[in-house]
């Protein structure tokens, strides 16, 4: 539609790229043409310089805010393979038609009938399809020339190294940062953990091999699982791989992942900065600290709250191995040992399982707590006595005059007020008088299973264990202990289980010592 506010979207894949024949210039002017032609309000011109594949590009990110805010109505370039390619494409057009700006191109026209969307479609599984050819036979010559004892030139070296020779194909041992190599493998081999050892060399001041002003646990990671320093130089050990779930937003877009060692490529060997057995025991020493998906120690998942900030604790490693409930909003950070939660949970549940007399003491408790103060004998008494009442008010103001019904019908509007009160008071002790039948149902189920689980309490697994946990609806919450939150990590832990919606939370507390971890 003419006089629409239009904004010119122009992307290469490389530098080199923007220069030639159809480099951003060429598509600028391709598409400020087709903008004038359809009469649209030409507002600016976006370029990117990054691949087509790619979901994160400063260009759209600045784009999608400004549609986001309404600021223009069509999104023009000169060819679909600009805004992107495969799925990357779908994802940004439907992110940009969801907030009302439509996307257009100055070469291609596709109608919105199933024809146009189908050709649409297939425009661009062609343009991912030319991109995994050109991608596949790079890589076929990248392997090639690896295969043939080359190696691709450029690029940064391994920390420890430099590149020996102009070409930089080939590595040398670099005589300042080598030996922190070597100190790192023999900090590891000792057992110390990574976060450790980064925080030695910061404090060291000893340069990142990115520049960086701090070391990270994930960099001392990377180098220690790097062959090279043992003299084995190998290529192709890693590969790119697409989120898990495809998000325009997302900060990184592709991850690298470590290759199977059957898929590495064996190159001639560097001097190596370790030896062997220095490096075996650097990874013997080293444990990773990933998440923890072993079902025996996880049964409490997403059931501890810290007592302080009332957020969920998540669960870790500690540098013994140990598994840690861990708050980090709190400042300090506090934790406790994961055995020693699970230990004091199990033990409320069994008391719960093998006393459930006190599950039927709680309800009994609540129940005369909540009772109404009127009983329903009492309240439909007093509710027919209103409404005999409102009766007579209404007789009596029939046989007066209007001047004399004043008093009377300030009666009847106090009564009529007085009759809706006892009417919700009624529907209020219905509804829970129904609830306590329910909840007394509920009870008699719940201590019929208490009794069955019972019988074979010590046997059940870890698995089976959050079933009891969801039954008894079981949470544990944590505060740290004043004073202790430095020495011995002493924690106050409170396990309360509400096994029936009215019943009030059945709760064992307890002061228990995690040590660090």
């Amino acid at each position: 539609m003419a006089g629409e506010r239009c904004v010119i979207y122009v992307r290469v894949s490389t530098g080199r790229q923007a220069t030639d024949g159809r480099g951003l210039d060429a598509q600028a002017m391709v598409c400020q043409t087709a903008a004038e032609a359809r009469g649209y309000l030409i507002l600016g011109v976006v370029q990117d310089v990054m691949s087509g594949a790619a979901w994160q590009r400063p260009g759209v990110e600045a784009l999608l805010e400004q549609a986001e805010r309404r600021e223009f109505d069509v999104l023009l370039a000169d060819v679909l393979d600009r805004l992107g390619r495969g799925t990357a494409y779908h994802m940004l057009a439907g992110a940009f038609e969801a907030v009302g700006v439509r996307v257009e191109f100055a070469e291609q026209s596709f109608s919105n009938d199933d024809t146009g969307i189908f050709m649409r479609d297939v425009t661009a599984a062609v343009g991912a399809k030319e991109r995994a050819d050109i991608l596949r036979r790079t890589m076929g010559g990248k392997r090639k020339r690896l295969a043939d004892g080359g190696r691709m030139p450029g690029g940064r070296p391994a920390f420890g190294y430099r590149w020996d020779g102009k070409k930089k194909w080939s590595l040398a041992p670099d005589d300042e940062t080598s030996l922190f190599v070597q100190r790192i493998f023999a900090w590891a081999a000792e057992g110390v953990s990574t976060t450790e050892i980064a925080r030695r060399l910061t404090e060291a001041e000893v340069p990142t091999p990115t520049a960086r002003p701090a070391w990270r646990y994930s960099v001392i990671r990377c180098l220690l699982r790097n062959p090279v320093y043992k003299g084995e130089n190998r290529a192709n050990r890693y590969e790119m791989v697409d989120a898990k779930v495809p998000n325009p937003r997302a900060k990184k877009h592709r991850y690298p992942r470590l290759r199977p060692e059957e898929e590495h490529l064996l190159l001639p060997p560097v001097p190596a900065l370790v030896p062997a057995d220095l490096w075996e025991a650097a990874q013997a020493g080293y444990r990773p600290r990933g998440p923890v998906r072993t079902p025996e120690a996880t049964t409490l998942r997403g059931r501890v709250q810290c007592g302080q900030c009332t957020g969920r604790m998540g669960i870790n490693r500690g540098r013994t191995g140990r598994v840690l409930y861990r708050c980090c909003r709190c400042q300090p950070r506090h934790s406790v040992l994961g055995e020693v939660v699970d230990a004091a949970a199990w033990d409320a549940a069994r008391a719960l399982i093998l006393r459930p007399e006190r599950i039927r003491a709680e309800v009994d408790r609540q129940r005369a707590i909540e009772h109404t103060p009127l009983p329903e004998q009492a309240l439909r008494r007093k509710l027919a006595d209103v409404n005999r009442f409102a009766a007579n008010n209404a007789i009596a103001l029939s046989r007066l005059d209007p001047d004399a019904q004043t008093p009377l019908l300030a009666e009847a509007k106090r009564l009529a007020a007085l009759k809706r009160e006892l009417q919700e008071a009624h529907r209020q002790l219905s509804a829970e008088h129904d609830t306590w039948a329910a909840a007394e149902q509920r009870l008699l189920t719940l201590l019929d299973w208490c009794a069955l689980v019972a019988e074979r309490l010590d046997m059940l697994s870890a698995d089976e264990r959050p079933l009891v946990y969801d039954t008894l609806d079981l949470h544990v919450r944590v505060w740290p202990i004043p004073g202790r939150i430095t020495k011995g990590h002493g924690s106050r832990v409170v396990v309360e289980a509400a096994p029936l919606t009215h019943a009030g939370a059945i709760s064992q507390a307890s002061s228990l010592t995690s040590v660090t971890a």
